[in-house]
């Protein structure tokens, strides 16, 4: 007991001695003059911060019935190899603390002011942060070793007037915020947050009120920025976050930022996470227009890894663009996400009777690059045709628009894409194993097809681009054989009824625009037919009025019967720096025979074609029964113009004066052939009008090499 007793005097006398002298301490600041310890306060703060406090104002202090201090013009030094000398100025500072916190904390901040507040904000050459501090030998030039959030301080009152934050790029300093005001208050359980200012050009409003009681707290949210208006409310009871959020405007916000067009609806966000152990996202779920995506997680803070599961529906694709179909869809798959890329596994996309399977990896960076393989065991291309408005836009003067091509979007990419479609329903006809490949390295394209038709034969494609701000070099091979598309034999046609079609196409070109690549086109194009049945009522099926036009005139049985029996076709066309010459082209049935030849400039679009009717010998027809046996095709490739004679009346402009109305190559092919009864197989004897070998075009991406 007499221990006891004299360790209760030691402790007394130590208190004792200890509050006098923290009294003589504060009577010295009282009555001192701070002004002379500037440079110590300025030590004791680089000290902390590793950055150099310069104090060009006057400091004072109060001590009752509130410990206050004032200081002026304050400015901390920038990062050593920051673009300005000073990260952040503040013209005045006022803070009132209790002074008893001082002892025991936390420190109880009651009031905070801060006038005309200037932050600058950039990352160096390194990917380091200016905004990262700590001591010269405990910081690093990443991560920052000491943070206010880590000191025990309580703040009842705060108010900043006049607070910029700026961020450096390259020689330029743009403004990210700019607050008129932002005043923080707490009151024993509620708080509130209020700013008014200015978020880079858009006008800023946020008002955040919150209430704490035992393990449960509750705040609601209201703002805006530019045209969208926010409100919602978050709830933290024991280790469980939730947070909930509507979302109006989007539309006018959009088109504030130049963004592509949304709907007006009306979005809802909700979220939930974890605070066991730091802060972990588990859901977030978006909600539109009878639309919902979900992604659950965990997405951890400050970890570098996430694995994510996404999932979504909707029952109208329409609501979101107008180029989609009015279609429902879902989605289902999974994200990772890793520093500088992203995972998409096995997302799965369904929109009413297409399906594809995506798998691809994004990687960001000074040369962003994506791989990606997609699959589909069906696509229906023609779900997402949508008809010609009714208001549509006069048609252009031009096929080959001179608007230059988005060439800039492949400059400095990396893509290597493969698609697989089992069966690709198209509004001609359906196409199998459809496979589809892109290398894209640094302007260079390399793009293949290869694929199947349903009702027999094979097609490939290659187009391979040298891009630079213009396309330096355009070569584009386009190669068919035997292949049944079903233009105009008729829905019920059989396979065998369907005529087979080969064609082979090689061009060379270069330019900025389509017209330009027309116009610079050399090159060769090949088309055949073989036997097969045509329904004349079909032929302009795909193709427009013109050809309709132009097949009644050239076979006069065309209205006189349903069917045809197609027997064979030619067309051979020779571009030289977009000139063309089509010579022949040739169309024969059982009844009639069609040659026809002109010319094709790419330059100007011009057409100039001439179609002579020849009655086949030996099938009771003759030449009495073709009112129109001359044919002129003219205009342009956009406007084309039919014009005839009839018994013999000679046509007016074009080639109108050679033989006729007829080009004299046509006329001596006539002339040689006449009463042949196999044109079309004569002509495919010729070596100039056979197709070489078909090879397959397609290739693995670099993505899976």
């Amino acid at each position: 007991m007499r221990v006891a007793r004299i360790m209760l005097r030691l402790l007394l006398i130590l208190l004792l001695i200890g509050l006098l002298c923290v009294v003589g301490a504060l009577s010295f600041l009282h009555s001192g003059d701070l002004n002379r310890h500037t440079e110590q306060v300025e030590a004791l703060v680089e000290s902390i911060t590793g950055r150099a406090l310069a104090i060009d104002g006057a400091i004072d202090v109060d001590l009752w019935p509130l410990l206050t201090l004032r200081a002026e013009n304050l400015s901390l030094a920038n990062a050593h190899w920051g673009s300005a000398a000073a990260m952040a100025r503040v013209a005045s500072v006022e803070l009132r603390v209790t002074p008893l916190s001082l002892l025991h904390g936390p420190i109880d901040i009651r009031d905070l002011k801060l006038q005309d507040t200037w932050i600058l904000l950039e990352e160096g050459p390194d990917g380091q942060s200016n905004w990262a501090l700590g001591t010269p030998t405990e910081a690093t030039e990443t991560d920052a070793s000491w943070s206010a959030s880590e000191l025990p301080v309580t703040l009842q009152r705060a108010e900043i007037s006049s607070l910029v934050v700026q961020q450096s790029s390259g020689d330029a300093q743009n403004e990210l915020l700019s607050l008129t005001t932002l005043q923080v208050e707490t009151q024993d359980a509620a708080s509130m947050i209020e700013a008014d200012g200015m978020l880079g050009e858009l006008p800023l409003n946020l008002s955040i009120s919150g209430q704490r009681e035992a393990s449960r707290a509750t705040a609601a949210l209201k703002g805006s920025l530019g045209e969208l208006n926010l409100e919602g409310s978050v709830e933290h009871v024991d280790d469980q976050l939730t947070a909930s959020a509507t979302l109006t405007g989007l539309r006018k916000f959009a088109l504030q930022l130049a963004l592509p067009e949304v709907p007006d609806v009306e979005l809802n966000v909700n979220a939930a996470a974890t605070t066991d152990k730091g802060l972990s996202l588990s859901s977030l779920s978006l909600a539109a227009a009878n639309t919902r995506i979900e992604v659950t997680g965990p997405i951890v803070l400050g970890e570098t890894q996430h694995a994510l599961q996404i999932s979504g529906a909707g029952d109208d694709l329409s609501q979101w663009s107008a180029a989609l179909p009015a279609l429902a869809f879902s989605l289902k798959g999974e994200l990772h996400t890793q520093p500088g890329q992203l995972q998409i596994d096995a997302l799965e996309v369904k929109v009413d009777n297409s399906d594809l399977v995506i798998d691809a990896t994004l990687e960001s960076g000074a040369r962003p690059a994506l791989r990606g393989n997609l699959s589909s065991k069906q696509f229906d291309l023609t779900r997402f045709t949508s008809a010609a408005p009714e208001n549509a836009a006069q048609p252009s003067r031009y096929v080959f628009t001179t608007e230059p091509l988005p060439l800039d979007a492949l400059a400095g990419q990396r893509v290597a894409l493969q698609l697989k479609v089992q069966t690709l329903i198209t509004a001609i006809d359906n196409l199998l194993d459809v496979d589809v490949s892109m290398d894209l390295n640094d302007g260079q394209l390399d793009a293949r097809l290869d694929f199947l038709g349903e009702h027999g034969g094979r097609g490939t494609a290659r187009t391979l681009l040298q891009v630079t701000d213009t396309i330096e070099a355009l070569e584009l091979a386009v190669n068919a054989r035997d292949l049944r598309i079903n233009l105009a034999s008729g829905d019920d046609a059989s396979a065998g009824d369907i005529p087979p079609v080969s064609l082979s196409v090689n061009l060379r070109s270069k330019g900025r625009s389509a017209r330009e690549l027309a116009a610079n086109s050399n090159g060769r194009v090949l088309l055949t037919m073989d036997e097969g049945l045509v329904n004349n009522a079909l032929v302009g099926r795909f193709s427009g009025d013109i050809m309709t036009q132009l097949f009644s005139m050239l076979n006069p049985f065309a209205k006189q019967q349903a069917l045809s029996r197609f027997e064979c076709a030619l067309i051979a066309f020779a571009i030289t720096d977009g000139k063309g010459e089509m010579k022949p082209i040739v169309y024969q049935d059982r009844k009639v025979l069609v040659v026809a030849s002109g010319e094709l400039d790419l330059n100007t679009e011009a057409v100039n074609l001439v179609f002579k009717t020849q009655p086949r010998e030996g099938v009771g027809v003759t030449a009495d029964m073709f009112v129109t046996p001359f044919v002129a095709a003219g205009g342009t490739m956009a406007n084309p113009t039919l014009s005839l004679n009839k018994k013999g009346a000679l046509l007016h402009g074009g080639l109108a004066a050679m033989t006729g109305g007829l080009s004299l190559f046509a006329q001596a092919a006539l002339d040689r052939l006449e009463g042949e009864r196999d044109y079309c197989n004569t002509l495919q004897q010729q070596p100039a009008f056979v197709h070489p070998p078909l090879q397959p075009s397609t290739k693995a991406p670099a993505a899976t090499e």
